[in-house]
């Protein structure tokens, strides 16, 4: 709490010290953080700043729901104050339907990779005869982002559909509160290694709990798939799905919130609701037909480097904030 103290002293301190300017706020996506965000957007605007915020997920309508009356009322006027108020798709402008004075104010502005890229493939991946299918889930394992659908799916490619799979689940196990299933994050964790041991998948799927720097960047370019099957309460536009995209995995994920404009079903992924027969008989289909593979993935690299580089997104940033774009 003093840590946190001392950062706003010297918020206020910079607001006064420069009387003029453009303030950007990343806005906290629960009620304590709403509460945090009003101050820092209503002392900006008492003392003449231009006020950027930007929403990384796709709830913010539920946090606004949630917080008393007077705090909504007085957080959705700062908001319509706002030089803009920036969303990653347009998909996500519903947040604001039930506020239509805010509505003027919103911008797209869609994610970039959030790395530099290194040995992202210049040619389409292809799927041989006679080589294993590689899937990757690159997130965090809680149950509504679709681990155990991919889990399962596994199970059901190699089983019914007799598909030499191998799997890669790299994310730690996490709790959240929509997710009830499972009381502990090591409980979920012991129902996975026991689903692996009685399914007889050992030589299919491979757990790591954190992957990054080159290790992920191999994850990226050894997958054919990578799977996010996600009904996320806070999902908003993924940025694994970009990695997948930048690497030229064909990605499979559902029609929720911003995953379509990644997972363009039957350009560059297939669209599927989060149900393992469904994802495994997609799968099964694709992986058959080399040709359409091939031409999948050559589209996943064609719309990364048309939308999603990260030079674009950091210069469609610096767009808004460099001049007034209030209407």
């Amino acid at each position: 709490m003093l840590e946190y103290l001392f950062i706003l002293l010297r918020y206020g301190r910079a607001l006064v010290g420069r009387q003029c300017g453009t303030v950007y706020i990343t806005l906290n996506q629960a009620v304590d953080g709403l509460c945090r965000d009003l101050m820092l957007m209503t002392a900006a605007q008492l003392l003449g700043y231009r006020v950027l915020v930007h929403i990384h997920g796709g709830c913010y309508d539920g946090v606004l729901k949630s917080a008393p009356p007077f705090v909504r009322h007085l957080a959705v006027k700062a908001l319509s104050a706002c030089d803009a108020v920036i969303l990653l798709s347009d998909r996500l402008r519903f947040m604001f339907d039930a506020w239509p004075e805010i509505q003027p104010r919103l911008r797209v502005v869609p994610n970039g990779l959030p790395f530099e890229p290194t040995g992202c493939p210049t040619a389409p991946k292809e799927i041989r005869p006679g080589e294993p299918v590689r899937l990757l889930y690159l997130s965090n394992m809680i149950a509504s982002k679709g681990w155990q659908v991919v889990l399962e799916s596994v199970d059901r490619l190699v089983r019914h559909h007799g598909i030499d799979v191998r799997a890669r689940f790299c994310g730690g196990f996490m709790a959240s509160p929509e997710d009830r299933q499972f009381a502990s994050p090591a409980a979920a964790n012991a129902w996975f290694d026991a689903y692996i041991v009685d399914h007889g998948l050992e030589g299919h799927v491979r757990y790591d709990s954190h992957v990054g720097g080159e290790e992920k960047i191999r994850a990226l370019q050894e997958a054919h798939l990578l799977l996010l099957p996600s009904s996320y309460p806070n999902e908003g536009q993924p940025l694994t799905l970009i990695e997948g995209l930048a690497y030229g995995c064909v990605l499979v994920g559902t029609p929720y919130r911003a995953i379509p404009d990644m997972a363009r079903d039957g350009e560059t992924g297939l669209l599927l609701p989060p149900d393992a027969a469904m994802i495994a008989d997609g799968i099964q289909k694709l992986v058959r037909d080399p040709e359409r593979f091939r031409n999948m993935s050559a589209s996943s690299l064609a719309l990364f480097r048309k939308e999603f580089r990260s030079e674009i997104h950091v210069a469609n940033i610096l767009r808004l904030l460099e001049r007034p774009v209030k209407n």
